[in-house]
């Protein structure tokens, strides 16, 4: 992926800067420390609603600061915490009298570093209650957690819970709806390539076949082994979601709704496509794969 950028090292800084001139009529932002807040400050009698994590996972969590969602939003350094001397004053930026609720996905940084901040916080009177999101189940017990991963469920707390907050809820109604989404939403993530951190220049890790089609221009054998990677993708991310589904039974779902994707896409044009594109460069694939191998 290509990016647009003039320092590796200050490009957490320059971008919440750019978020904030672009949209200066919904939030404010902070420096020294770090954080992005609603324009206008905490509104009073609301529960303030408080995330944060490492940045890279834009638009999350900056760009959910606004009514209805979050009050306040920490950025880190690319994919590491922000430190507890950045949430603090987050909170109190957040505070409208009637507590704040801090949403902290569940690595080990962000949850000890949030930790420290509600103290902080409880030490000037500020009221905050925790919510752990831990939806991923794709990665249990790594070496950056314990138990599973907060990840794109955080969306859903954030906004469902903004909700309750928004319309008047108190800072327990409010936590209960955070955890019950919580117990509720499970995600798994499928990369096709991985990121380049800014500051390191390559990629953090390496994708290969077979959820990354042989060759772009390989039209409809591309289609063809891009569905099959997909149905045990979609079968393995049920299973681990579901829990209680069996493989087999998740296996047929995914194979069914392939295949009705793939009938519905079937037209008369497209059938010649694929006919065409096989005859084509079916010798040019079958000398890719040949290649793949021997390297």
């Amino acid at each position: 992926m290509k990016k647009l950028i003039n320092d590796p090292q200050a490009v957490v800084k320059e971008t919440v800067e750019g978020f904030g001139w672009a949209h200066a009529d919904i939030v404010r932002v902070s420096f020294a420390p770090d954080f992005v807040c609603r324009v206008g400050g905490a509104v009073a009698g609301k529960v303030g609603l408080v995330s944060g994590g490492g940045s890279g996972h834009e638009p999350l969590h900056a760009g959910f600061v606004g009514v209805g969602m979050l009050d306040a939003a920490v950025p880190g350094p690319v994919f590491t915490s922000p430190t507890p001397d950045q949430i603090a004053p987050a909170f109190a930026a957040a505070n409208g009298g009637a507590g704040v609720l801090a949403i902290v996905k569940n690595y080990t940084g962000d949850v000890l570093n949030f930790e420290t901040a509600v103290e902080l916080a409880e030490a000037d009177d500020i009221e905050v209650a925790t919510v752990i999101v831990n939806d991923d189940v794709a990665v249990e017990d790594s070496l950056y957690t314990a138990g599973r991963r907060g990840v794109a469920g955080t969306v859903l707390v954030e906004k469902l819970a903004g909700a309750a907050a928004e319309r008047g809820d108190d800072l327990a109604a409010v936590t209960a709806i955070a955890q019950r989404v919580i117990t509720n939403v499970k995600s798994m993530g499928v990369a096709l390539t991985a990121c380049i951190v800014p500051h390191a220049g390559v990629p953090s890790f390496d994708t290969s076949h077979p959820v990354r089609p042989p060759a772009v221009k390989v039209v409809g054998a591309l289609s063809f082994q891009f569905a099959k990677a997909c149905r045990k993708l979609v079968s393995h991310t049920f299973a681990r979601a579901s829990g209680s589904r069996t493989a087999r039974h998740t296996e047929g779902v995914a194979r069914q709704s392939m295949n009705d994707s793939w009938t519905s896409a079937s037209s008369s044009t497209a059938r010649k496509s694929a006919a065409w594109s096989g005859e084509f460069f079916g010798s040019e694939l079958l000398s890719h794969r040949k290649g793949n191998r021997a390297n």
